[in-house]
């Protein structure tokens, strides 16, 4: 590829002709004149001209800042949710480029709460994109009673001690043993003839 360097042109007559010679004349000026505009513009080469905006191609920027390249062609890639429309407009003499995005999905706060006031419920990822709003809630379960509660474990965490309250201790199925004061289980003698109701009243008595 060469480059176009100004120079005087002469045309050689074979026979003069003053009227289309000053044409010619007047024409030369002119091209001379803005040759450096006409250089700027075009790319000389040995079997064409070619209209690329300069002698060393297009030079590309990103964001104003530094040069990426400078190269003949543009390649225009379409990213995610664009669309590119290239139609070459040889009226205008122009490519027109088109860019569409298309509209972001909006997502809007969830209008419903899952409902967690039961023991044993499963964890879940789940499957919404919704987003839950700053102040929601799960809500808490009633106070249980008692007798709703699991089956406690064979072991004595809760029994009532001398230092605090709890829960009976374990019986021990002996039907003539009786919880002591010290949380153990004794054994009353019936000797003598009494009766287990007069045992009874006895322990209740304090002799």
């Amino acid at each position: 590829m060469t480059k176009c360097v100004p120079k005087r042109l002469t045309l050689p007559f074979t026979q003069p002709d003053p009227v289309r010679a000053e044409a010619i004349e007047r024409l030369l000026h002119i091209l001379e004149a803005h040759f450096e505009e006409i250089r700027k513009a075009l790319i000389c080469s040995s079997d064409r001209i070619d209209l690329i905006g300069g002698a060393g191609g297009i030079k590309v920027r990103k964001n104003s800042g530094v040069l990426v390249g400078t190269r003949p062609q543009l390649n225009f890639i379409e990213g995610s949710n664009i669309t590119l429309t290239v139609v070459d407009d040889g009226i205008s003499d122009e490519i027109d480029l088109t860019i569409n995005a298309a509209a972001a999905a909006v997502i809007l706060p969830s209008a419903t709460v899952v409902t967690e006031t039961a023991f044993g419920q499963a964890s879940t990822a789940g499957v919404s994109a919704d987003y839950s709003r700053g102040d929601h809630t799960h809500g808490t379960m009633a106070l249980p009673k008692l007798d709703d509660l699991a089956a406690p474990d064979d072991n004595t965490d809760t029994d009532a001690t001398a230092a605090a309250h709890g829960l009976l201790p374990k019986l021990s199925g002996v039907a003539t043993e009786f919880l002591a004061g010290d949380g153990s289980w004794i054994t009353i003698s019936t000797a003598g003839g009494m009766t287990h109701p007069q045992v009874m009243s006895r322990v209740s008595m304090g002799f």
